[in-house]
């Protein structure tokens, strides 16, 4: 989220970019590997997660999808037209995607398109849906704090916009 100061108003705004059920924002991909790294980890330690998707060509086996940890040691991997939930034990940086199985030597050059991939925040598959995106802006009196790991919450419920102080006021 960011939050700034609004002088005109005396208050701080606060913008959060919030999704949809599905956590896969790339679309289809066509290839043979594909690498995508993320700044801050895409799913983190504890989270569940279900993984499905599909595939238009197959070969030999089937096209996996491999969760890589911050230092790039494999966390976990599933083929990806068979659904798969898993409790994430490392936060996620990285996501490969194979076209044959998990191996580089036997995907290079075997072209694949990846369809429908989804990674979603739940412990059973769901029907697929897109990747979707919004920004949620709002003003508040106080900025949120955080004093190492203790942080104010910002959550919705109910359509409304709540704060849980975890941190004083200054």
């Amino acid at each position: 989220f960011e939050q700034n100061y609004d002088e005109t108003i005396d208050k701080y705004k606060v913008e959060i970019k919030t999704t949809g059920k599905n956590l896969w924002e790339h679309g289809d991909i066509v290839g043979d590997i594909s690498i995508f790294n993320y700044e801050k980890p895409i799913l983190k330690k504890g989270m569940t997660c279900t993984i499905s998707g599909n595939c238009v060509k197959q070969y030999d086996i089937n096209q996996a999808l491999a969760l890589l940890d911050k230092e790039s040691n494999l966390v976990h991997y599933s083929y990806i037209t068979q659904s798969s939930t898993v409790v994430i034990t490392e936060d996620i940086y990285t996501i490969y995607l194979y076209s044959n199985g998990l191996s580089y030597g036997n995907s290079k050059g075997k072209s694949t398109t990846f369809k429908d991939i989804q990674i979603e925040l739940n412990d059973m598959r769901t029907p697929y849906e897109p990747y979707r995106e919004s920004t949620i802006s709002f003003y508040l009196d106080e900025p949120l704090r955080s004093i190492g790991d203790v942080r104010d919450r910002v959550f919705i419920q109910n359509g409304e916009v709540k704060i849980e102080r975890k941190c004083g006021s200054v």
